[in-house]
């Protein structure tokens, strides 16, 4: 009988793995699968059992770990000539893989996104689990459900999150409803959003089925006195998406109560490879800005042969004094 690896060690791990004859051995653990250690071993037999069968391994050892959030982690240890290919809804690169506000949520839909995942992969979920996910101390992201299994996947599991140090202003379910049918209408499937707006914080995540990443160009940090500013050049940057073979996938004007400034953000699926720079002149107003844009947008096509799509005029500012300078869009 394999014990956990708290009682054992490596002892059993080294006898099987001595004869595991022309295989490697890997590893495989499932991060924060239970809160106590009595909660893992009841999943441990079980999910030991289908990793060998759906990872077609030879299972060396396996237990149950306690790690530093204080839950507990199921390692498994296993030998195959090449390591077994995971496919997993939970990305270790992604700023937050939160999807669900709460627990209960999360267990709801967990039937029918394993569903999903299976469909979407074409592979046999191995499990399906929530996990609190909490990277950033200063908010309590939510929920995150992790799918893992094994096998190359017709469609993979690609996420898109994207933290605004300011709020929102606008409805936060209609920009999920947009992000949603965005994403949609550039083939992904099984779409997933979540938008989560505080007073000075906005957080923008979602995660969908697709055989690559879309390519997805974000633009933040434009600066306007007022809404009214920011929301005029709404439509200069649906404009620019619009030129590089796209539409605005996210788009929102938002503040904070540390500033007066009300900033712009949005994002968008671009076909073709799009780049932005700004300007070297400063302006002292933005009517200024606005009155010199036809002109710059055609010095830098004809003098910098720059196949130029759009710009914006926006806010810059220094501990010092503030000033207004263009940003330029082109097709690179």
């Amino acid at each position: 009988m394999v014990k956990s690896f708290m009682t054992t060690g490596l002892v059993a791990f080294a006898a099987l793995a001595a004869s595991a004859a022309q295989a490697e051995v890997h590893s495989y653990t499932l991060p924060r699968i239970a809160a106590t250690v009595e909660q893992c071993q009841q999943v441990e037999g079980w999910v030991v059992e289908r990793f060998a069968r759906l990872a077609e391994a030879k299972v060396l050892n396996h237990g149950c770990e306690r790690n530093p959030s204080r839950t507990f982690d199921l390692v498994i240890e296993y030998a195959k000539p090449v390591q077994a290919k995971l496919v997993s809804t939970y990305d270790d690169h992604a700023y937050v893989n939160a999807l669900y506000e709460k627990a209960d949520d999360c267990v709801a839909d967990r039937d029918a996104a394993a569903a999903a995942f299976q469909a979407a992969t074409g592979i046999e979920p191995l499990i399906a689990y929530c996990l609190h996910d909490r990277r950033d101390a200063e908010v309590d992201n939510g929920w995150t459900l992790r799918i893992d299994g094994f096998g190359v996947a017709k469609l993979s599991p690609q996420h898109l999150s994207r933290d605004f140090y300011n709020g929102i202003n606008g409805d936060v379910s209609a920009l999920e409803a947009t992000l949603k049918s965005t994403l949609e209408a550039y083939g992904a499937s099984h779409v997933k959003t979540r938008v989560r707006a505080g007073a000075n914080r906005a957080i923008v995540h979602g995660m969908y089925y697709a055989a690559k990443r879309l390519p997805i160009m974000q633009y933040s940090e434009a600066q306007f006195k007022n809404m009214e500013s920011c929301q005029k050049n709404r439509q200069e940057m649906l404009d620019v998406f619009t030129a590089a073979g796209g539409q605005s996938l996210i788009f929102f004007c938002g503040g904070s109560s540390y500033t007066s400034k009300v900033y712009m953000y949005t994002a968008g699926v671009v076909m073709q490879p799009l780049a932005t720079d700004v300007t070297s002149v400063k302006y002292d107003t933005m009517d200024a800005c606005e009155a010199k844009r036809s002109e710059a947008e055609a010095a830098w096509r004809d003098g910098l042969e720059k196949n130029v799509v759009g710009s914006v005029c926006a806010i810059e500012d220094t501990v010092t004094y503030e000033f207004v300078r263009m940003r330029m869009f082109w097709l690179d």
